[in-house]
């Protein structure tokens, strides 16, 4: 049994070296030889019960996650001069610095891609993906050391939204109001609820909404977590 984890980790680790290398040739990530400082939209995605599936699901769960990605945003010219995947295990952060229309149009596509390779590959094992969406500056800039890194409450607070979803929700996508205001600029044909403030552990409440679009992405909130005053967070 050791000799088989022992093979199987050294099988995902060649994987991971290998699709971070096709991700980064597809994607054109740049050296970032100077500093950077721009309004980046950041998608947090996580996948539901990760941590309770074996290694190998847990492989396999990746390789759907980072292909319906690569086929959702597969155009830099529609998001930004980079798009960038920051891989956390279970999911990670996807920064962009194109429009809210093209970060939805590819959410919208990522999740038709997820809704298609479950429904022809993974029928036994489905996986399921939900989200949080934020905008805010990103400072991005490279380390002598430890290459490209990402500095800012951009990532910070779309951890917050995104730790805070109820884990029983299934393809739901929740935004910020910061994301929202953009949206509601647009006039995008974007449904939204506001859910319940999340408070980090700093003590600071973050406005957070359900948003959806049938058909295309996103769900229904649950009751329990809908917020009794929708126009508050405007006053504050």
């Amino acid at each position: 049994m050791t000799v088989f984890l022992n093979q199987l980790l050294k099988a995902h680790n060649l994987a991971c070296i290998q699709k971070s290398v096709a991700i980064k040739k597809q994607w054109k990530v740049n050296d970032m030889p100077d500093a950077y400082d721009a309004d980046h939209i950041v998608i947090g995605l996580d996948i539901k019960g990760y941590s309770m599936r074996d290694i190998s699901r847990q492989m396999a769960a990746q390789e759907v996650l980072d292909r319906c990605l690569q086929e959702a945003f597969p155009d830099t010219a529609q998001h930004g001069s980079t798009v960038i995947w920051i891989d956390g295990g279970d999911g990670g952060y996807l920064l962009l610095e194109g429009s809210p229309q093209n970060a939805l149009a590819g959410i919208q596509k990522f999740y038709e891609r997820l809704a298609w390779a479950n429904k022809n590959g993974r029928q036994d094992d489905p996986v399921y993906v939900r989200a949080a969406i934020h905008i805010d500056k990103l400072l991005r800039w490279k380390s002598a050391r430890f290459g490209a890194r990402y500095t800012g409450n951009a990532i910070n607070d779309c951890s917050r939204l995104l730790n805070g979803m109820n884990k029983n929700m299934v393809g739901q996508v929740v935004c910020s109001g910061d994301f929202l205001m953009k949206l509601n600029l647009i006039n995008l044909d974007v449904v939204h609820e506001r859910l319940r403030d999340i408070t980090d552990k700093h003590g600071k409440a973050h406005t957070v909404f359900n948003i959806y679009r049938t058909p295309g992405f996103g769900t229904v909130a649950a009751k329990e977590d809908r917020n009794t005053d929708v126009l508050e967070w405007l006053s504050k």
